[in-house]
């Protein structure tokens, strides 16, 4: 009897004898910790891409209450023409916020900070599971503080760049691997409906992660050398999620050639290189008003997966696996995809996992919860993330509608997306489309003398008008047109057109008086595409009834290797301390917070004397060299603020003046000042221009000086600001920069 050993007991026995799983209830609480702001702040940020998904997630609630599940169309946008974003672009972050919004807190702006909450926990769930499964609940910790604490999962993609659909792949991603894992060694029978709905859900919240995803997975099961059967069943599963997605890829894949893509290109291009990406990370400066991205792995990524080398080599063949994926990760970004940063993302995923076998250099139980100390401490700029002060954001379609009207961009639609549609965005906006817009009263219909026309109701996909004619006629429908729009007038059906700018005409007859219907319907693609994502669902719904039938669930269990009664308290007092720090540093309005220092400090050196008649100032300016040849770069760094609450959209232009003929050369176009217009300006928040000059090879060698005009919308005398010294003195419409640049 004392020969018998574990796996000869029964499972009813085992699971008996199972102890409680204290590392994914730590872990949990890790993870809470770390989305604290998105708890404990009120609204969200508005310089980055969150407020964007607060009107996707907007927009499909309101859908919702009408009575369609899966909206195509973008109503408010396009100076109120609308536009299929919602068609061309993956729903699932939008889609998952909506419905928190419309059934839980009725506001889309709460709804998307829940969402962010739940991809640190589902994230720093899916990891831990992932390794507790292959190599223990210590491996497990230390994977998933790694990757919840890291640069860009923990910082980067949620605060500084907004990156909703970015955190849910990356919480998914590892849950695709760990579902993998389970139909490989387990085989249950809702394993294979695991990989499939997780594959589903990872194509309709962002393609481009669910084909690295696979390339996880697909390296994950060749390691695995799986039978046949095996193979089958992950493969065939993979192709069910595909077509369970089908109601969004299909439609936007054939439909993509029916509308024009009009660039939309960021300010600052962003890319991964090999000096930024191995650089220590910096704490956000809280006097910024606008955090740029960094896109580092910061330091304990690399120390944990450079001490873990010695390990691996020899054994642990798992960590080992995904270290050469981070590996060859790197050497893709830095190389073949460096505007793709968006991969620093499973280069973290695939280094956490690697560093986490760090925990094995020791068999003492202290070992683990010191490397976790460890990695918050290192982590410190992570947890210290930007504060703000934004209420919820008005989503309604007057709001959404003046968004776009004061320059700020398309409410729904990130920053560097291209816009589809039909309508060129430089189409003037509609006068009578405006006015309809502001008196709360949307009507879709120019007026004309040879028909009355009331509006009965305007929905996000539809609208209904009462309409009296006196003649034939064609009514110029202020709405972007877009294969599915129909009109029907007393239920009969209209053919309709577009008209050289791309909007909707319905031909009418004359005398008659009833009611016209335009409704954004499906079309034979669109109908197609549902019938595959019904008939995936229901085949996967078949296979995992047949499974169950086929399959005992008590037959299969798998012990795992958990924390130790004492790790687990010895992680609960770091938890605790963790959560101690946190409340005297990282909130907001605590005495600590305002004597912390500055990492990102302003030039003092090079401090500007001057102000405006408007409250926006150039307080100084940075430039990294002071002679150049035709060729070479020049990258010059404005920092302005706004001493008050500034009226309009200043846009700025700077050029290079010949000090000695007096020529202005190598103007640029106007611009927002640090890609952000500033009627959004907080006072008091310094906000950083950046400029790269190249002079060309017929540049005159001359001494030059930066010159800087501030316009509001054209340079012409009468938009220009003027610059004034603190004394007094006018310094005039141009500012020049106290400083000589030689082209030699």
């Amino acid at each position: 009897m004392n020969d018998l050993k574990w796996e000869d007991l029964p499972i009813w026995m085992q699971k008996s004898m199972r102890h409680t799983d204290w590392g994914v209830l730590i872990v949990l609480v890790f993870s809470l910790l770390a989305a604290w702001s998105f708890l404990l702040q009120p609204g969200l940020p508005r310089t980055n891409s969150s407020e964007h998904y607060v009107y996707q997630a907007a927009n499909t609630a309101r859908a919702f209450g009408e009575g369609r599940l899966y909206p195509r169309w973008s109503p408010d946008a396009l100076n109120g023409y609308g536009a299929p974003i919602p068609q061309f672009y993956a729903p699932g972050a939008s889609y998952v916020a909506a419905l928190l919004s419309f059934f839980v807190t009725a506001d889309p702006t709460q709804a998307v900070k829940l969402v962010y909450v739940g991809t640190f926990l589902g994230a720093g769930a899916a990891v831990y599971t992932l390794v507790t499964r292959r190599s223990g609940a210590a491996a497990g910790v230390i994977a998933a503080l790694l990757y919840i604490y890291s640069p860009y999962f923990g910082l980067t993609a949620p605060h500084l760049l907004g990156d909703l659909p970015g955190m849910i792949s990356l919480a998914l991603i590892p849950a695709l691997l760990w579902s993998i894992d389970r139909l490989l060694h387990t085989d249950q029978p809702l394993d294979l409906a695991f990989v499939a709905l997780l594959t589903a859900a990872l194509h309709l919240t962002d393609s481009a992660a669910m084909l690295v995803g696979w390339v996880l997975a697909l390296t994950f099961l060749l390691y695995n050398r799986p039978g046949p059967s095996h193979l089958y069943r992950v493969l065939s599963a993979g192709i069910i999620g595909i077509g369970a997605a089908a109601c969004y890829w299909l439609p936007a894949l054939i439909e993509a050639s029916s509308v024009q893509w009009f660039a939309r290109p960021l300010l600052i291009p962003q890319a991964l290189n090999f000096a930024t990406l191995f650089t220590p990370l910096t704490r956000v400066d809280p006097v910024a008003l606008i955090h740029p991205p960094q896109f580092t792995l910061g330091l304990a990524l690399p120390i944990f997966t450079l001490a873990s080398i010695p390990l691996i080599v020899r054994k642990f063949g798992f960590h080992r696996l995904f270290l050469l994926l981070g590996i060859i990760f790197i050497i893709l970004a830095l190389t073949v995809f460096h505007t793709q940063v968006w991969l620093i993302g499973i280069i973290t995923l695939c280094l956490s996992i690697g560093g986490s076998a760090l925990v094995f250099w020791n068999k003492s139980h202290i070992l683990m919860p010191i490397l976790s100390g460890l990695i918050l401490g290192i982590a410190a700029p992570v947890w210290l993330s930007p504060h703000w002060s934004e209420a919820s954001i008005d989503t309604s379609a007057q709001a959404q509608f003046a968004y776009e009207q004061q320059g700020f961009g398309i409410a729904g639609l990130p920053p560097g997306n291209p816009l589809p549609s039909l309508v060129s965005p430089d189409t003037s906006t509609s006068r009578s489309l405006i006015a309809s817009y502001k008196a709360g009263d949307i009507n879709k219909i120019e007026q004309t003398a040879d028909a009355q026309v009331g509006v009965l109701a305007h929905d996000t996909h539809q609208d209904r008008f009462q309409v009296q004619t006196f003649a034939p006629l064609t009514l110029n429908i202020l709405t972007a047109d877009f294969p599915g729009w129909s009109a029907s007038f007393n239920g009969v059906a209209l053919p309709t057109s577009h008209d050289e700018q791309g909007l909707v005409r319905v031909d009418l007859p004359g005398d008659r008086v009833g009611e016209l219907i335009l409704a954004l319907d499906t079309t034979p693609v669109r109908t197609f595409a549902w019938i595959v994502t019904w008939a995936s669902l229901l085949l996967l719904l078949g296979i995992t009834i047949r499974r169950s039938r086929r399959l005992a669930v008590s037959d299969h269990y798998q012990p795992l290797d958990l924390l130790k009664i004492g790790q687990a308290r010895l992680l609960a007092v770091l938890g605790v301390g963790f959560a101690v720090v946190l409340g005297l540093v990282a909130l907001p309005e605590t005495p600590l917070t305002a004597q912390l220092p500055l990492t990102d400090a302003l030039p003092q050196n090079l401090e500007i004397q001057n102000r405006t008649d408007s409250g926006l100032e150039l307080i100084t300016y940075q430039l990294d060299r002071t002679s150049a040849a035709p060729g070479e770069t020049i990258k010059l760094s404005l920092y302005w603020q706004a001493s008050q609450p500034l009226s309009v959209n200043y846009q700025v232009r700077i050029s290079l003046l010949d000090l000695s003929t007096g020529a202005y050369r190598l103007r640029t176009s106007l611009r927002d000042p640090g890609g952000f217009p500033t009627l959004r300006w907080i006072p008091r928040r310094y906000v950083r221009d950046m400029y790269v000059i190249t002079p060309p090879t017929d540049m005159p060698q001359s001494s030059y000086s930066p010159a800087i005009e501030v316009c509001t919308f054209d340079c012409f005398p009468a938009s220009q600001l003027n610059f004034f010294g603190y004394d007094g003195n006018t310094y005039g419409s141009v500012l020049i920069l106290p400083i000589i640049v030689t082209i030699e």
